[in-house]
């Protein structure tokens, strides 16, 4: 079951301050780039995560005195130049500033999210045009990302575990980007009049369909660690299995990095006890690949799990405080036969001192895996795996077998 996926579902991001000086971004975590001979699969990711030098500088929403922009510069001459992100594909979650185009019509910008901490960008399609690849002689990509005239954000990825003609995968962590060369000035001649650029159709953003009378954020997923015995830190994801050994060998089934996916929540009003309904808005697919010693023995590829609503039971979020959450799962393995049905028990107690936010999202899950890396887990098939009755909580998760 998915321990910690969501630690908190109630957090009111409103930390907004003026402009600040320029800042290496020093916690690279990844940096994933595709040159596809179908140019619809090319794609970048990268992510800096739990960076001490990411503090939102003014909010993109009040473009487009001070548009946002975000720029990749690579070995060699590669450089995106500064791409513009339209004010109107922003818009503001509990969570984060989060720049969404379906089109990524802008050289192919389909993601940014923004806030404490993090940055993470997605370059992907036809728009999008790849570093020639492999990087070479010295391999190294830059991301730098700004708001207005100014250049707060800026890391560079120095060293790469991959870096083939069609993948280029970087180590984790940055340093500072490389200094601007200084332009040569040009000589003075006839001045010829500048054409009239032609206009660019911009798309509308990417909406979400939240059920009448319900109000729905977006949550990303907080990337946890590759280790088989991870610490469990209250806060990272990690999907948790059971160690068949009994030498408590392993618990961990991927190396924690979920990509992009995102979970949307609808809640209702709040009763008079202070609880509203809460839940899926539809379909979720999320994945990750195996253990980072898993993929070092060579044993390569995607965990990928399918979450539905819950239809026939309701999830809850307490909006004043004073309630707590736990779920307990519960298999008989029936030793060496068929094992059973496993059995969820939600359960909640009044507890003084919990904070609002304790939630409980119920939700029906199936697994899959794919035989490679960085799989597109919603184009599995998974009609053969058991549906399993399970539930996204904030608090205690048990899983016993």
């Amino acid at each position: 079951m998915i321990q910690k996926l969501i630690p908190s579902l109630l957090v009111l991001f409103l930390g907004v301050a003026a402009g600040a000086d320029a800042a290496t971004l020093s916690q690279g975590r990844t940096a994933r780039v595709k040159n596809s001979i179908n140019p619809a699969r090319n794609l970048a990711v990268l992510r800096f995560v739990k960076d001490p030098n990411i503090d939102p500088l003014t909010n993109p929403l009040l473009c487009p005195d001070e548009a946002p922009w975000v720029r990749i510069k690579a070995t060699g001459d590669y450089d995106t130049g500064k791409i513009d992100l339209p004010c109107s594909f922003w818009k503001s979650t509990p969570t984060a500033y989060t720049y969404k185009d379906s089109a990524a019509s802008r050289a192919g910008v389909k993601l940014v999210k923004y806030r404490m901490g993090l940055l993470q960008v997605q370059f992907k399609g036809v728009h999008f045009e790849p570093p020639p690849l492999p990087l070479a002689p010295d391999p190294s990509l830059e991301v730098h990302f700004g708001i207005g005239d100014d250049d707060p954000l800026c890391g560079l990825f120095p060293a790469f575990k991959k870096n083939t003609s069609t993948i280029a995968v970087a180590n984790r962590g940055t340093i500072a980007c490389l200094p601007e060369p200084t332009p040569t000035p040009a000589p003075t001649g006839t001045a010829e009049p500048t054409p009239t650029p032609a206009a660019e159709p911009t798309p509308s953003p990417d909406g979400q369909l939240c059920p009448p009378g319900m109000t729905c954020a977006t949550y990303s997923i907080i990337p946890g660690s590759g280790a088989l015995l991870p610490a469990d830190d209250g806060e990272s994801t990690w999907l948790r299995v059971f160690d068949f050994t009994g030498a408590n060998a392993f618990a961990n089934a991927t190396d924690g990095d979920f990509g992009t996916a995102e979970i949307v929540l609808a809640r209702g009003i709040a009763g008079a006890d202070g609880r509203a309904e809460l839940g899926l808005t539809g379909r979720v697919h999320i994945g990750a690949k195996l253990p980072d010693l898993a993929q070092q023995l060579g044993s390569i590829g995607t965990l990928c799990l399918q979450l539905d609503p819950d239809s026939t039971n309701t999830g809850w979020i307490d909006c004043d405080g004073g309630t707590r959450s736990d779920a307990d799962l519960v298999v008989d393995s029936h030793g060496a036969g068929v094992a059973g049905q496993p059995v969820l028990a939600i359960g909640f107690h009044a507890d003084a001192t919990a904070a609002a936010g304790e939630a409980v999202v119920r939700v029906r899950l199936r697994l899959a895996v794919a035989g490679s890396n960085d799989a597109d887990c919603s184009l599995l098939d998974y009609s053969g795996a058991p549906e399993i009755t399970s539930a996204l909580v904030s608090g205690v998760a048990t899983s016993t077998v």
